[in-house]
C-alpha cells in the first residue's frame, strides 16, 4: 500500500484550481463530476485534501501522522486495546473502517478543521479516555 496522497491548497495555484472546476462542470452529471467538484471546494476553502484508498488497511504511522499524534502513543492505544487493530505477519494495521470513525471523531472529540491544529490540544491521557470512550 502506498502512503495517504495529501495535497494542501497552498501546494494548487487559483489558476490550475479554476482549470479543475472548468473541467469537472464540463462532465455529465455523475460521481466523478461530484468528486472533483469536492476537491476544487475543498482546496478553494483552504482544507488540505487526501486521498485513501477505501480497501486498504493502514499502517499505525499512516493513522498516527492523520491524527496527528505521536506513533508512540498510538501504539500504546494499540496494545492495550483502544485502538482494535490486526496482524500482517509482525506489522499492524488498522481496517479503513476503524480509522474513518477516528478520523470523524478524532481525540479531544470535535472533528478536524482546517484550524483544528490552533486550538489547545487535550493532553495525552484526556486523549486515551476519549478515544477510549469513541471506541
Amino acid at each position: 500500500m502506498t502512503d495517504l496522497l495529501e495535497v494542501a491548497p497552498s501546494n494548487v495555484d487559483p489558476q490550475t484550481r479554476a482549470s479543475l472546476t472548468r473541467f469537472a462542470s464540463d462532465l455529465g452529471e455523475g460521481a466523478l463530476r461530484n468528486l472533483l467538484l469536492a476537491l476544487s471546494d475543498s482546496l478553494a476553502s483552504g482544507c488540505t485534501v487526501a486521498l485513501l484508498d477505501v480497501d486498504a488497511d493502514y499502517t499505525p504511522a499512516q493513522v498516527a501522522k492523520q491524527l496527528r499524534m505521536s506513533r508512540t502513543h498510538l501504539y500504546k492505544l494499540l496494545d492495550s486495546g483502544d485502538i482494535p487493530s490486526h496482524r500482517v505477519g509482525r506489522d499492524r494495521r488498522i481496517t479503513r473502517t476503524r480509522y474513518r470513525r477516528l478520523r470523524a471523531s478524532p481525540p479531544g472529540g470535535a472533528p478536524r478543521s482546517p484550524s483544528a491544529s490552533a486550538t489547545p490540544r487535550p493532553s495525552s491521557a484526556a486523549q486515551s479516555t476519549n478515544l477510549v470512550e469513541q471506541i
